[in-house]
């Protein structure tokens, strides 16, 4: 019986302890599969480069040590027609010794320079072609961090060995014109990229360094294939919004400040027969003051977090913008966690622009055009004055060419100011006095 009960016991520790084993493999299994292509440090990656026929898809560490970060551009490359000179061409210049008046026959003297014959007009010339390549620049989101610790330690699924030419093309690596070069301080690493594993999204990989196949995470290309709109932040601040407790709000000499608060849920709106039944004991978050929701802030806030620039310009100084308004978080002990500020810049219309043609009004009829006077006539200094013609000063002044507004965002993830739609940002613009109660 005694040793039924040490066995017994023998086998529970083992038991334990292979679960813990177990668990523990389980936590520290490789994303991205377990056959080991290379490990390296994130801070010896430098480049990032996805490139196809007509795109260059990059991602590049810019800055050094701690203040260093990762930025992202795409060029895309299209072919457009030609420009067409409007100068039709020069005639070709005379056969050497030939008359005025006369035409050099086919076949003249060995002397003579054969000319060509002209061009059929019915038959069009061929289009030519150029490459025309668009550049833009884009902040590195999370699921682009991501991506960098990934292909810094990079993993496969599975290794397929060197393929052959029927592998290869089975593989739809025979023909491939996409590859991903990851540079290191060192050297590069350049993979060519294959086509799906049938029956799933995975994909396939050579290194062309030692002709090596392996099969890789599918996201590891999917996301470098969407470019910007997969690799950009889709939240602009640099912070868990979590822990943001309180933001203070200023303008030029203005400021306010607020809390996050828990207040009771609004009543829905009694004309929506649709709206759930209120629950009196619901408490929704907000930005206010005590006990007392502030709806003006939280409504301000709720824009200016929505504003998203269209594009970045990494060469654009913030210091030569005019600040509009800018919202600092802060968390429960009063630390910095960062800022949203709204910026403007202003153009003067050129001095020499043609003012805007006001539109005519529908409601008054057309003056007939005076005609021009004879020149060979005196003017008739009995003739009154056609009282159709307006007098000039009655005419109203030319309007003045408008000024050029532009507006940009700034945040410690877009590290750039950001272009923003015009529209959007003067809505948040114009609720700056409301916000302060002017």
């Amino acid at each position: 019986m005694k040793g039924v009960i040490v066995h017994g016991a023998l086998l529970g520790v083992m038991l334990v302890y292979g679960y813990r084993t177990w668990t523990k493999e389980e936590a520290t299994k490789p994303v991205g599969g377990e056959v080991v292509m290379w490990t390296r440090g994130e801070a010896d990656l430098t480049k990032i480069e996805f490139q196809t026929e007509n795109r260059l898809v990059r991602i590049e560490r810019r800055g050094t040590g701690a203040a260093a970060y990762w930025w992202g551009s795409e060029s895309k490359t299209i072919k457009k027609p030609k420009p067409v000179d409007p100068t039709p061409p020069a005639p070709p210049p005379p056969a050497p010794g030939a008359g005025s008046g006369s035409a050099a026959a086919p076949g003249a003297g060995s002397g003579s320079a054969a000319v060509p014959p002209p061009a059929d007009p019915a038959t069009p010339p061929a289009p030519e072609f150029i490459d025309e390549t668009t550049t833009t620049e884009f902040p590195i989101g999370p699921e682009g961090e991501k991506l960098v610790k990934q292909f810094a330690r990079m993993r496969a699924i599975k290794a397929v060995g060197v393929p052959g030419e029927d592998a290869k093309k089975d593989y739809g690596l025979a023909d491939a014109q996409t590859s991903i070069a990851v540079v290191f301080a060192d050297g590069a690493k350049t993979l060519v990229v294959g086509g799906r594993v049938f029956g799933g999204g995975d994909r396939y990989l050579q290194d062309l360094d030692t002709g090596k196949a392996f099969v890789v995470l599918g996201s590891l290309v999917a996301t470098l294939e969407g470019g910007e709109p997969s690799l950009r932040p889709t939240d602009l601040r640099a912070f868990d919004p979590k822990a943001a407790t309180a933001v203070e709000v200023s303008a030029k000499d203005k400021s306010k400040r607020v809390q996050k608060i828990k207040v009771k849920a609004p009543a829905p709106d009694a004309d929506d027969p649709h709206a759930p039944p209120p629950n009196a004991d619901e408490l929704i978050e907000t930005w206010g003051q005590g006990a007392t929701a502030d709806t003006v802030v939280a409504n301000f806030l709720d824009k200016l977090e929505k504003l998203r620039p269209t594009s970045y310009d990494a060469k654009l100084d913030v210091a030569s913008l005019e600040l509009v308004v800018a919202a600092t978080y802060k968390d429960g002990k009063g630390a910095q966690l960062g800022t949203i500020k709204l910026y403007r810049r202003t153009t003067p219309a050129p001095a020499d622009a043609t003012p805007p043609t006001p539109p005519a009004d529908p409601s008054k009829p057309a003056t007939p055009p005076t005609p021009p006077a004879d020149p060979t006539k005196p003017a008739d200094p009995t003739k009154p004055a056609d009282p159709a013609a307006p007098a000039t000063p009655d005419q109203p002044p030319a309007a003045k060419p408008a000024d050029k507004v532009e507006y940009f965002l700034w945040t410690e993830r877009t590290r750039v100011p950001g272009l923003l739609t015009t529209m959007a940002a003067e809505r948040v613009e114009q609720d700056v006095p409301t916000l302060f109660g002017q």
